[in-house]
């Protein structure tokens, strides 16, 4: 136990010390250093002992709910109620609080045994004795814990602002009531009532500040063009069956604050009125249309997109015909994404004609179009390129660095090549996760991309000349290749391939071919190879898919003129291959002499001319087998 007060204990220990001290500068000095050392190290070790304390002590205590701090108890309701939200069907049992048979959501009617769904016969169907489902109270069950989590819940408006539509008429009563006239953000599920839709929409549309609604277009249509909604900054209509969608003529007016549209289906395109405000629309989504659009109807609607920053156009795009007729140019500097789907030419015109800035995040989905004929001397993937506008797009982005890339192709029903590319350079070192849509159904490419740029190309057949098609990989080798040489690679340093579907069936294909298409590589560190696990395969068949990347590690072991350097990827410290067969090997030809070169020999090679050790290689195997 320590009885000396700290003060006159230190205060003694430093007089006793400084006057064991001589007169000397330099061991006065010396001194000084060590104590501001030692005084340091001690604090520290004090203040490492007091907050081990407080987390014991803290441990030690009764948690309860009441000592939940308010804005940790509002954030979890809200975090819930994206999670959980009210109106979503359930089955009614004696754990599931329910909407339609409580007469409120207070914790005394979700306690009351009257209610339990084992004394209900409402639980069954009568007829055919079905389990019910009915409407749930959601994240609001969290407020029945107690009355003081109650009355947070009640006092905040904003909890109760997303009302879904399903309701019956007196809990929308009472959830608009609960929200204290702050903005309201509107849900219309498949089934909701559209009379109960259109009595709320009449008496709130003042106060609506978004309309998501899976039904009842007419209702929502007949409701803007009749009343001013001053706060309605988004509307979302996600229908089965395409629809007109008609927007007042003085939005300026009646929709001052609409920024955002999202119309998943529609027979028509939207016509937004010249008058609007130039800046009023930053988020246009338009997933479908029953009708292909003329190019006047596009132009008209993309025109008044002046300060757009967001445009998604999915099967939606007008058929621009034959490639030389002229193209309407559009001003939009202020686009930030841009997502468009559809075949190969349409979208080729679009994007050149809306010309997106080098910085902005662009995501082509090019379905197959057979190309036509034109000029006998220009190839088909010379075509393919201009047509498809990846040869505008590759050179207005050359001015933009891209930290991460990945090319893939995949046989699936066509030839599919992918390419992804990211600028954020902090990128995960876990390469299998670096692209962020490598989990989609490759058939069904669609909707927004996490990549700064995202291109999918699905190639048509070949026709033959006998009748039927032929899967050939002269068009994606082609653009592969093309994919390579005019995107910007210099700023490149981590590099993903998964390409070798394709590459085994071209007999020309060696480790010079890798050359000319990856000489830009340059600041490539980290090299991710992934090879293709075909099932089924035929064991008689002498070329496996990895074989192509033998050739490439062979490319990569070979040094310049000089001897100093490599000729490809410099920089390179790591490798991460991914199903690549060892046993994979390749015929090469050194002093007049054939060599048989498998991918474990090459790979040696590799590390060799680098200097690197086996700790710079990371193999992984997928398939059990």
């Amino acid at each position: 136990m320590i009885t000396q007060p700290a003060n006159s204990f230190w205060s003694t220990k430093f007089e006793h010390r400084s006057e064991e001290l001589s007169e000397d500068i330099d061991v006065l000095s010396a001194e000084i250093e060590d104590v501001e050392y030692a005084s340091k190290v001690f604090l520290s070790a004090l203040r490492a002992r007091v907050d081990n304390l407080r987390v014991k002590k803290a441990q030690s205590r009764a948690t309860t709910a009441l000592s939940l701090p308010v804005e940790i108890f509002l954030h979890m309701c809200s975090f819930l109620a994206n999670i959980d939200p009210l109106g979503e069907l359930c089955e009614y049992d004696d754990c599931v609080s329910n909407i339609e048979t409580h007469g409120a959501d207070d914790a005394s009617s979700t306690c009351s045994t009257e209610f339990d769904g084992a004394d209900d016969d409402s639980y069954f169907d009568s007829e055919t004795g079905d389990i019910r489902l009915s409407y749930g109270l959601g994240w609001s069950r969290v407020t029945h814990v107690c009355a003081q989590w109650r009355n947070r819940a009640l006092r905040n408006s904003t909890l109760w602002t997303t009302i879904p539509l399903n309701l019956c008429m007196p809990w929308l009563q009472e959830l608009i009531k609960r929200t204290n006239n702050v903005p309201l953000d509107i849900i219309l599920p498949c089934d909701s009532d559209e009379a109960v839709a259109r009595q709320v929409l009449e008496e709130c549309i003042h106060r609506v500040r978004s309309i998501t609604t899976e039904c009842s277009a007419d209702v929502i249509e007949s409701i803007l063009l009749s009343h001013r909604a001053p706060l309605l900054e988004q509307l979302e209509v996600n229908l089965d069956c395409g629809r007109s969608v008609t927007l007042p003529a003085n939005m300026a007016e009646a929709l001052p604050r609409l920024r955002m549209i999202s119309l998943a289906s529609v027979v028509d395109l939207p016509k937004l009125p010249q008058s609007a405000v130039p800046s009023q629309i930053t988020r246009l989504v338009i997933l479908s249309a029953a009708s292909i659009p003329s190019q006047k109807d596009m132009s008209g609607m993309i025109r008044s997109l002046t300060h757009v920053q967001y445009l998604h156009l999915e099967d939606c795009l007008p058929d621009v015909g034959f490639w030389d007729e002229p193209q309407e140019l559009f001003s939009l500097s202020h686009l930030e994404t841009l997502i468009l789907r559809g075949p190969m030419s349409t979208c080729g015109a679009m994007i050149q004609a809306i010309e997106p800035p080098p910085c902005a995040s662009v995501t082509l989905y090019l379905l197959p179009e057979h190309l036509r004929p034109e000029d006998e001397n220009q190839s088909h993937v010379s075509q393919y390129m201009r047509r498809s506008g990846l040869e505008w797009l590759y050179n207005t982005i050359g001015t933009t660095a891209y930290h991460s890339l990945r090319i893939s192709c995949t046989k699936e029903e066509n030839w599919q090549l992918v390419v992804t590319a990211l600028r954020d350079r902090e990128c995960p070192a876990c390469l299998e996760r670096y692209d962020p849509d490598v989990g989609r159904q490759r058939n069904k490419w669609s909707g927004p991309s996490q990549a700064d740029l995202k291109v999918v190309c699905l190639f048509p057949l070949d026709p033959l000349d006998g009748g039927g098609s032929v899967r050939t990989t002269a068009l994606p080798l082609g653009v592969f290749k093309r994919t390579l040489t005019d995107l910007p690679l210099a700023s490149v340093s981590v590099l993903s391939l998964s390409v070798d579907t394709f590459l085994p069936d071209i007999e020309s294909w060696d480790y010079l071919s890798w050359l000319p298409i990856l000489a830009n590589a340059s600041g490539v560190k980290h090299l991710q190879l992934i090879s293709a696990i075909i099932s089924g395969m035929d064991v008689s068949i002498p070329y496996k898919p990895s074989d192509c990347y033998v050739e490439l590690f062979i490319a990569l072991s070979l040094v310049a003129d000089d001897g100093r350097v490599n000729r490809l990827m410099p920089h390179l410290e790591t490798l991460s291959l991914i199903d690549i067969d060892a046993d994979a090997k390749v015929d090469i030809k050194e002093e007049d002499e054939i060599l048989t070169v498998t991918a474990t020999e090459a790979l040696h090679r590799v590390l060799a001319s680098r200097g690197l050790g086996e700790g710079a290689v990371d193999v992984e195997y997928t398939s059990p087998t």
